[in-house]
């Protein structure tokens, strides 16, 4: 398969906004891996400052029926995987 013409999707998801506190890169690093992504011929799903887990999984949903008419797929995430109640407060 030539590469050139593969048809080639991402979705790239930068969370950085949470409820104690905000992470100063995640979303810079998703809008810098989007654009070079996008600079090699992907077709880029690019998601920032997700919610909720629902919103997570139609964003995901929504990409793997993506698949099915893609010959490469990249998934990029940065941010924290899971967060929970702060113990000390």
């Amino acid at each position: 398969m030539d590469v050139t013409l593969a048809k080639k999707i991402a979705l790239v998801i930068g969370n950085s906004a949470y409820s104690e506190g905000r992470l100063a890169n995640p979303t810079n690093d998703a809008d810098l891996i989007a654009s070079t992504l996008g600079d090699v011929g992907f077709k880029v799903m690019l998601r920032k400052d997700i919610k909720t887990a629902y919103k997570m999984k139609e964003i995901i949903n929504v990409f793997t029926k993506k698949l099915k008419k893609s010959d490469i797929a990249v998934v990029y995430y940065a941010g924290h995987g899971v967060q929970y109640f702060n113990i000390l407060s």
